[in-house]
């Protein structure tokens, strides 16, 4: 996720990590969606495998998809809100919301 987008949330009181932040940069998919179900975090990405891993039901504790360069960071940052405000954590294992 672009930093931009990461300080808006947080602007927002919204907990959020980052790959980078996490230390898992060159982490495989599934490595990256079970430390996010681990930590019962969301996983936003830009990249179509993590849905091809919930199609394959590999356990998640929720993605949020959106297709790279179609959203200003300004309208991410919009739709993850609502998407945080309007659904509970519960809602959000094993579903994919798109952007």
């Amino acid at each position: 996720m672009p930093r931009e987008v990461a300080d808006g949330l947080r602007t927002r009181n919204i907990d959020v990590i980052t790959t980078p932040e996490a230390g898992h940069i060159g982490f495989k998919d599934e490595q990256q969606i079970a430390y996010a179900l681990q930590e019962n975090r969301v996983f936003v990405t830009q990249d179509e495998d993590f849905l091809i891993l919930h199609s394959k039901q590999v356990p998640h504790a929720g993605i949020v998809y959106y297709k790279p360069r179609t959203r200003s960071n300004k309208d991410v940052i919009r739709g993850l809100v609502l998407i945080y405000d309007v659904l509970q954590a519960d809602e959000m294992t094993n579903h994919v919301e798109f952007l």
